[in-house]
């Protein structure tokens, strides 16, 4: 099994409490045009119409050298998310994370609600980010006492096979 190191980067938060990001504004932060925004969204099945799923982000930068880019989707109600690693040329769909594995191989995992994505467990939002080493990371904050001050987070380092 290889060693998996998670390195912060370029943070990908998802602002779901307010307007969403539209294509112009994707295009600016990424540095890809509207046309390629508009296609991109296309590809992966997001109408630009529809409230209930939008992307929230784009990095075209980190996983630049390997020919991709990461894109967050998020889909209302619940502010789930899903991650798709994107083909840089075609703008196709390579790869994509709507479920976080459990953290134990003994544990049966149910797929019922991977359509549902990555759903928040905290009061704060599940956020993504690619490393410049071409790696995904994958923070979820939990909560497991209401009292608690701090959210820890489960930081999860998916590897897609690209």
């Amino acid at each position: 099994m290889r060693n998996l190191r998670c390195v912060p980067a370029l943070v990908l938060g998802v602002a779901v409490f307010g307007q969403p990001p539209n294509d112009d504004s994707l295009a600016r932060k990424s540095g890809l045009s509207v046309r390629d925004i508009k296609v991109l969204r296309m590809n992966l099945g997001i109408s630009e119409s529809d409230s209930h799923q939008r992307i929230v982000a784009v990095d075209a930068d980190s996983l630049k050298s390997n020919g991709h880019i990461l894109v967050v989707e998020v889909m209302f109600p619940g502010a789930c998310i899903q991650l798709h690693v994107v083909e840089r040329l075609k703008l196709t769909e390579v790869w994509t994370l709507s479920k976080v594995p459990t953290r134990s191989w003994l544990l049966d995992e149910d797929d019922s609600d991977a359509k549902k994505g990555i759903c928040p467990q905290a009061s704060m939002l599940p956020r993504a980010f690619g490393t410049s080493d071409h790696r995904i990371v994958l923070e979820l904050p939990v909560r497991s006492d209401p009292f608690q001050r701090s959210i820890p987070s489960y930081t999860h380092c998916p590897q897609p096979a690209l």
